[in-house]
């Protein structure tokens, strides 16, 4: 894939470092970066991203996406499906940031009742 798919109004083009390794400024907050792919088809990135989970998206067109991604444990992804949980957790969590607390229950009273409760 040539260069024919970046953005006509390039401002800026610089070689630097390693050989096939070109900077452009696509727009104030996109920088485009050509890379060449290792014979096993690895692309190495920016040290900043060592040890990251990445999500790569595989477009129609060719054009591939990566974008930074956080896995969550299976027993946990109901609380992100379940919205109105989720809302819940995090207003829990932000009343506990604001010091706001709820009494513990008194247990030594609820032993008390169940003890007297028949079966």
């Amino acid at each position: 894939m040539g260069i024919s798919h970046l953005p006509t109004r390039v401002q800026v083009g610089i070689v630097f470092e390693a050989e096939y390794e070109v900077l452009w400024l696509a727009a104030p907050e996109v920088f485009v970066i050509a890379k060449q792919v290792d014979s096993k088809g690895r692309i190495a990135l920016d040290k900043a991203y060592a040890g990251s989970t990445m999500l790569v998206e595989r477009r129609g067109d060719g054009t591939i996406v990566l974008r930074p991604a956080v896995t969550v444990p299976a027993n946990e992804a109901w609380l992100w499906k379940n919205k109105k949980a989720l809302a819940m957790v995090q207003e829990g969590l932000e009343e506990a940031r604001q010091g706001r607390r709820a009494e513990a229950p008194n247990l030594a009273a609820a032993a008390k009742l169940a003890s007297r409760i028949k079966d």
